[in-house]
């Protein structure tokens, strides 16, 4: 899976490549890289478009490299029960934007694990949760990183939901 994208983006984009890992050599960075505030999201971003921008720039700010842990595709259709774009599309995607600096895949019902290997000094999610609701919340406090809810990051009124919505209407 993660081959397929690496293989494309080798030919077109190596500085796009090298945002993409796996989470065995991401640990290996990560584990040498002792003077970065690692911020990380995670989530199924099925559709990219501004509203993720925005959340995704903001979660930048509150450190200095961003880890966005993407949901593999089998997990995506039971989250949301649709795939608009591939995982190999969505990480590729994902590794494009500047504010992103690492883009990894997990299949995990919840993000637990890879919360633990990743080891973020801080943990976002969007507006539509809040501490005490957020099942990773006690793995993230387990590993000594804070938890941030970015509510601003609606401020757009962008779903995808709503993206496929307008479409249908043209």
């Amino acid at each position: 899976m993660i081959n397929n994208i690496v293989d494309h983006v080798t030919k077109y984009s190596p500085i796009t490549e090298e945002k993409i890992y796996g989470i065995e050599v991401f640990q290996k960075v990560r584990k040498a890289d002792t003077e970065h505030r690692f911020v990380q999201c995670s989530g199924c971003v099925d559709f990219l478009h501004v509203g993720h921008i925005v959340y995704l720039e903001q979660a930048k700010r509150l450190g200095d490299k961003l880890v966005v842990t993407v949901n593999t595709d089998k997990r995506v259709i039971e989250l949301k029960g649709r795939l608009v774009f591939t995982l190999d599309e969505r990480l590729y995607m994902l590794a494009s934007l500047a504010c992103v600096d690492y883009v990894i895949p997990f299949g995990e019902d919840l993000p637990n694990e890879i919360i633990r290997k990743v080891q973020p000094h801080v943990y976002v999610k969007g507006c539509d949760y809040s501490n005490k609701d957020l099942p990773e919340a006690s793995t993230v406090y387990e590993i000594g990183a804070a938890i941030h809810c970015l509510p601003e990051s609606r401020t757009y009124d962008c779903t995808t939901t709503d993206i496929i919505k307008r479409i249908k209407l043209l």
